[in-house]
């Protein structure tokens, strides 16, 4: 039952209503569990939204930005070092690949800690020019994602390219010239939307919420 509690922590209206209802049930909710709603039930609709709402106490979004910060340039470069510079890519292949992954990842937490405190705030009435910016700093956080995991999905094929290749063979020149125009081209891209969120995210703080 605690672990249940502090799983719905009254952060939305409908995880207090999951606390409420496990710690000071009604009648109502007594009748509402004969027709399967559940304890378990509220618990589970509860925990979908609480992952991505806070990290021990403190909003998870302005702590789950940062990792998406370091990652996705680090990614930018590292896929750019690599389809450029041949030389380089048996010393820092690994690290490009694990980048391919992480990157994106981190950019999906912070999108999906962005719309639970969008949410929260919603909860807490905020309302008018606020939401307005907030909307458009998800809509380039959106972009962010999108655009860095089509780098990832790129660089994870040039680095599996490079891979199967036998050893000491050299890159035609059509597939160097692609890997380069690609990853540049989406790096150029995914590094615009994420300065421009973060401008945005950056203005929002700034102002005031």
């Amino acid at each position: 039952m605690l672990v249940m509690t502090q799983r719905c922590h009254a952060r939305t209206s409908r995880c207090r209503g999951a606390y409420r209802l496990m710690t000071d049930p009604t009648p109502d909710d007594l009748i509402g569990a004969s027709r399967g709603r559940t304890v378990d039930g509220v618990a589970a609709e509860c925990e979908g939204t609480r992952v991505f709402n806070t990290i021990l106490g403190i909003p998870a979004h302005p702590l789950l930005i940062h990792a998406a910060v370091v990652f996705i340039p680090l990614l930018i470069i590292g896929a750019i070092v690599f389809a450029v510079w041949p030389q380089s890519r048996s010393k820092i292949g690994w690290a490009v690949a694990a980048l391919a992954i992480i990157g994106p990842i981190s950019a999906l937490f912070a999108k999906l800690s962005g719309q639970n405190l969008r949410q929260h705030l919603i909860d807490e009435h905020f309302s008018g020019t606020i939401l307005t910016k907030i909307d458009q700093h998800m809509s380039y956080g959106n972009m962010t994602l999108w655009w860095t995991i089509g780098l990832g999905v790129i660089t994870l094929a040039i680095v599996g390219y490079v891979w199967r290749a036998r050893p000491g063979s050299k890159d035609s020149t059509a597939v160097r010239a692609a890997s380069i125009v690609l990853t540049i081209g989406i790096g150029a891209v995914a590094g615009y939307y994420v300065f421009r969120t973060g401008d945005t995210g950056a203005h929002i703080v700034w102002s005031g919420i």
